[in-house]
């Protein structure tokens, strides 16, 4: 059953950033958090960066080295989110992404 909160888009109007939820649109600060930073070009390939919405992952997780391994080698996938140990309101967050390292990542992942 899909929830009635998720989201099924996201528009830029200026320099203000709307959830498109149910038909209706809603100001993206209500529900998520913007996550963006100020770098717009992935480093590794020097294509401009894409916006996404990903989970925000709340708690403390325990990071195997194969973790920090795949931050260093796709630096740009952004798949998530760290939330804290406090659950927010926020359960999405907008991030800046480029495709080609999440999909490096997923390639590396499947391949176990």
């Amino acid at each position: 059953m899909k929830s009635s909160m998720t989201p099924v888009g996201f528009t830029v109007v200026g320099s203000s950033i709307f959830l498109i939820l149910l038909g209706m649109t809603l100001p993206f600060s209500s529900l998520v958090k913007d996550s963006r930073t100020e770098q717009t070009v992935c480093h590794l390939h020097g294509k401009e960066l894409q916006l996404d919405l990903v989970p925000i992952v709340y708690g403390l997780p325990a990071f195997g080295q194969d973790y920090w391994e795949m931050q260093e080698r796709f630096p740009n996938a952004h798949t998530h989110v760290l939330g804290g140990c406090i659950v927010q309101l926020e359960k999405l967050a907008l991030v800046r992404y480029f495709p080609m390292c999440r999909a490096a990542l997923r390639n590396r992942r499947s391949a176990g």
